[in-house]
């Protein structure tokens, strides 16, 4: 695949201080952890995981109590920098944190899928740095996702550039590999193919 997977998706960790996260703010988080889906990576063809899952993904690293609640009103997450010390051993199984990029069950928004802190939303990532409705994803007549942001507080940004607000400026194209932060939520979008090479190369 030319340059290394690791490399592609960029493999960081972040640092903040440690808070626990109320049980309701969990089961409003749209998200799985990477070691969900290593069975079915492994007995299923593409075509049935894609039906199964999605055909598209977003990859955060830290476990779900660091994604800070609403309540808490500065941003939260930041890049882990050299000389900075883990908190705790990495495991990918429970440390990769996997959101699906497909609309929920029962949705009439279209084909628009959307994100944001509001559990309205397609993708529910529940940080304080993250708007209620945040930013939606489009697919394109080609098969390519494309981010547009929703005049959010804190912005939305792929690969360091700013994802014009709708009304201002088109959406952004989303390429595999592509890091995406919004607000202060750093994530790396995966197709299927890479997702799945990822979880047979960490987890397999």
């Amino acid at each position: 695949m030319g340059v290394d997977l690791y490399e592609r998706i960029g493999l960081y960790k972040v640092e903040i201080q440690e808070r626990g996260m109320p049980e309701e703010d969990k089961e409003a988080s749209s998200f799985m952890k990477l070691g969900d889906f290593v069975e079915d990576c492994m007995k299923l063809d593409e075509k049935a995981f894609i039906q199964r899952h999605a055909e598209a993904y977003f990859l955060h690293h830290g476990p779900i109590g660091k994604l800070q609640a609403a309540q808490v009103s500065h941003a939260t997450l930041s890049s882990e920098f050299s000389g900075t010390s883990p908190d705790r051993p990495f495991n990918p199984k429970a440390d990769f944190l996997v959101f699906e990029v497909k609309q929920r069950v029962g949705s009439d928004s279209d084909d628009t899928i959307w994100l944001g802190r509001s559990d309205s939303n397609d993708i529910i990532i529940n940080d304080a740095s993250v708007s209620a409705v945040h930013a939606f994803i489009r697919k394109g007549d080609g098969g390519g996702y494309f981010l547009q942001d929703m005049n959010s507080m804190n912005g939305s940004f792929v690969d360091d550039e700013r994802v014009p607000a709708q009304g201002v400026g088109g959406p952004l194209g989303l390429r595999t590999g592509a890091r995406v932060v919004l607000g202060s939520v750093a994530m790396s979008f995966l197709q299927v193919a890479e997702f799945r090479s990822l979880i047979r190369r960490l987890l397999g």
